[in-house]
């Protein structure tokens, strides 16, 4: 759905798209990964899985 988001002090109306992967075999925990995109599809910021030594990653882009 829609949500406000701020990204470096500039609010936007941006749609919240959310995966949920499951790992390759081997692996034990499925995850989940948080898109906010505008209307063309644009991905202005994200959360994403980065492995388990990492963790979660927050993308954000300042302009297209």
């Amino acid at each position: 759905g829609q949500e406000r988001v701020v990204i470096f002090g500039i609010s936007r109306t941006l749609t919240r798209a959310t995966e949920t992967c499951v790992p390759q075999v081997g692996d034990s925990t499925p995850f989940t990964n948080i898109y906010w995109v505008d209307g063309s599809g644009f991905a202005w910021a994200s959360e994403q899985f980065a492995g388990p030594n990492i963790g979660t990653l927050r993308v954000e882009r300042l302009y297209r």
